[in-house]
């Protein structure tokens, strides 16, 4: 089974905080990888593209409310009244 990557590019905040935006996704295989993009990099200030490949993310919805849901209160129902 292919290794899959999710394909990002980095943007820098208006907080100085660097960001992560996906742009496509990647399959390493026994042959190298295959990229497929949904959006193409564009070059920084400096003219450098910079693609960075992270471990793919499970991006289903029941994954998505699964993520966003409470915990359960500690020590009994979850139902409040």
């Amino acid at each position: 089974m292919a290794t899959r990557f999710d394909l990002t590019v980095p943007r820098q905040g208006r907080d100085g905080k660097t960001r992560f935006v996906r742009i496509g996704t990647g399959w390493q295989n026994a042959k190298g990888f295959s990229l497929d993009f949904d959006a193409l990099p564009i070059p920084d200030h400096e003219g450098k593209t910079k693609v960075v490949m992270f471990p793919a993310t499970d991006r289903s919805p029941a994954a998505e409310d699964a993520a966003e849901a409470p915990p359960p209160a500690a020590g009994g129902d979850a139902v409040t009244f």
